[in-house]
């Protein structure tokens, strides 16, 4: 620890015991789930199935699953675990944890290094902690709301940019979001004419912390929720990040369920008027 509250990671947590500690072990989590999943990079993993839109699971997602939820309930016995993968651990409780252990499962299968780990912390449904890990790229990142983000070169901070030119955007994209709703084709579509890049990483949370350390001008979240949005949505905006409804109106950043999806969209400042005039145009 550095100052009363503030710890090496960058971030400020306010004195609350149990976010300083949540930010510890979610930092030291994730760093270790990705270590765990770079040793296995490559190697033979069993795939199977999942659910009926084309979604797969491997070993490796509920080996480092089983990892994360061990981590956690040795620190924080009396807290509920909300996984990718095993669905709700433990009694219901004002704080909640959601844990994706392997975000970018198709990537890893098909030996594409873009994967990420992602972990948030929650106090009566609103994120106050988050951690991704990016496995193969920038490292560890991580975020306390009302404390800042910070990354593996320190504290994450998005300066007021008047760039010009095309912009860069992230796509995110529910799964079935398609069959539920086929005006996000026709909208995907448009934001493509419109940017410089349309970015499908196949893993939300890689996209979020491009995001955040400046390196994209947005992300575009279409009926996606899950266990890992809210890591990324947190990093983002204590990163200093906009965050909107989809449509322009206000974001709730409380999780309500895995099973429901948010539309929003999240942009560097200055860059919000051209990313209006790209919405407006799908």
């Amino acid at each position: 620890m550095g100052a009363a509250g503030t710890p090496r990671t960058g971030v400020t947590t306010s004195g609350d015991p149990v976010v300083a500690d949540g930010l510890a072990v979610a930092r030291q989590a994730a760093q270790e789930a990705g270590a765990l999943i770079r040793a296995a990079f490559q190697g033979p993993l069993t795939v199977q199935d999942k659910g009926h839109a084309g979604d797969i699971v491997t070993s490796l997602d509920t080996d480092a699953e089983d990892f994360l939820i061990d981590r956690i309930r040795a620190r924080f016995p009396a807290h509920q675990v909300i996984g990718e993968e095993r669905g709700a651990v433990g009694a219901d409780s004002r704080w909640t944890w959601l844990i994706d252990p392997l975000d970018g499962t198709h990537n890893l299968v098909i030996g594409l290094p873009v994967v990420g780990v992602s972990l948030a912390l929650l106090r009566d449904g609103l994120p106050v902690v988050a951690a991704i890990e990016d496995v193969f790229g920038a490292g560890t990142m991580v975020a306390v709301r009302g404390g800042g983000a910070a990354g593996a070169g320190g504290r994450l901070h998005l300066e007021r940019d008047q760039r010009d030119g095309p912009l860069t955007v992230a796509w995110i994209e529910g799964h079935g979001a398609r069959a539920m709703d086929e005006s996000i084709v026709r909208r995907e579509e448009a934001i493509a004419r419109s940017v410089k890049r349309l970015l499908r990483l196949w893993a939300p949370t890689i996209a979020w912390g491009m995001l955040a350390r400046g390196v994209i001008d947005a992300v575009v979240v279409a009926r996606s929720g899950g266990t890992d949005l809210h890591s990324g949505w947190l990093l983002a905006d204590e990163a200093g990040a906009i965050v909107r409804g989809l449509n322009g109106g206000d974001a709730d950043p409380r999780f309500h369920g895995v099973d429901q999806p948010a539309s929003i969209v999240a942009v560097r400042p200055g860059a919000e008027a051209a990313m209006r005039r790209v919405l407006s145009e799908g």
